[in-house]
């Protein structure tokens, strides 16, 4: 669900080379996707419950695979479209994931969260990895269509559970809309958690490896340093919903990886050898951590797979309405000034309303 979209990360510069865009066109290609997140995830908990989850997660893999064939035609217009459809696939496993936990795993919460991260970040961390090396010899575009071929796996693989459908609510349970949601402060301080934990994620995914080639490395470098930013976020996301048990406070835990967040970013203007490694390190322990605690939180501060349905939809809706501008406007904030200094300051910021949000949502509340 990420790797489709920020495999291409690596390749910013080959792709803004190729067809002449510049820094803010490029920022595009990961602010589109955190769009459609936005607008489209409100709506996948009712056509879900309408249609059958299993039906809308099938059709939505399939949405994928033909996106990722319009992607690799090789014009701009492929391009933005098949980034397009793809995003749009992703939408469903998004929102509906956290609920199918909820509701045929509800015991093992922790161990299906840890599982459910770790093979996302294994294949984006290994797509990271890779596509610096692969694209030189292969070009970028049949690069990153290689790195797709993972969609038509999950879509064989999910087929056997087409017909799937969430529990039927009881006659006593109220249905939740994403309105009456809306008045509830818990679900914004679970909302902007989730939003922010995106925003600082996909703004450092997208510019990251861009950023510290301007100090001196190399593409495949960087390229390094991407995958140990998202390998060490690969363990965190696993270990960490075992490690936090059930429902309760973790109001100090999701500070304190805030906090671990600011420290990497603060040490990456001074960094070009071991201590690049450190920031890396940092930021993905605390991007894996803070990530898997979001998607708990839609499990444990609710109280039915159809809240956790409603909760994740508004959760990421407002999420990467947050999100969307990050990568975009630190590609206008860089082509504007020339440096990152600018980039460092925005981040940091983030990353002390990022420990608000994670205090007020780690609270023990539901709704």
């Amino acid at each position: 669900l990420r790797e489709p979209l920020l495999s291409i990360s690596p390749l910013l510069t080959l792709i803004q080379e190729s067809y002449g865009l510049a820094g803010q066109e490029a920022g595009f290609l990961t602010t589109i996707p955190l769009l459609v997140f936005a607008v489209a995830s409100p709506f996948v908990g009712t056509i879900g419950a309408r249609f059958g989850v299993g039906r809308l997660i099938t059709w939505f893999l399939a949405m994928m695979a033909i996106g990722a064939m319009i992607r690799y035609v090789g014009s701009v217009f492929g391009l933005y479209f098949g980034t397009f459809l793809i995003a749009l696939g992703i939408v469903a496993g998004n929102v509906l994931i956290p609920a199918l936990i909820s509701a045929f795993l509800p015991d093992r919460v922790g161990m299906m969260t840890g599982i459910y991260t770790t093979l996302m970040q294994t294949t984006t961390g290994a797509a990271l990895a890779t596509v610096a090396v692969m694209a030189p010899s292969l070009g970028w575009n049949l690069t990153i269509f290689i790195w797709s071929i993972p969609i038509l796996i999950a879509l064989f693989a999910w087929l056997p559970l087409y017909r799937l459908r969430l529990p039927e609510k009881s006659n006593t349970e109220k249905k939740p809309t994403v309105r009456s949601l809306y008045q509830h402060a818990l679900a914004w301080d679970v909302s902007f958690f989730m939003g922010i934990q995106s925003l600082l994620f996909y703004t450092v995914t997208t510019w990251y490896p861009t950023i510290i080639m301007d100090q001196g490395l190399t593409r495949e470098e960087a390229g390094v340093q991407a995958f140990v930013y998202q390998m060490t976020s690969l363990v965190a996301s696993f270990l960490t919903p075992m490690l936090v048990k059930g429902k309760g406070e973790q109001k100090w835990i999701a500070t304190g990886l805030c906090v671990l967040y600011a420290a990497g970013v603060f040490l990456i203007p001074m960094s070009n050898g071991n201590l690049l490694y450190v920031a890396s390190s940092f930021m993905g322990i605390s991007a894996g951590a803070t990530f898997a605690l979001a998607l708990m939180y839609f499990i444990w501060r609710t109280s039915s797979p159809l809240q956790v349905a409603v909760l994740s939809g508004m959760g990421q809706a407002i999420g990467y309405t947050l999100a969307a501008g990050g990568p975009i406007l630190v590609g206008y904030m860089h082509e504007r000034s020339g440096s990152w200094e600018s980039t460092f300051f925005f981040l940091l910021i983030f990353c002390f309303l990022y420990g608000i949000s994670g205090y007020r949502a780690g609270r023990d509340r539901s709704l």
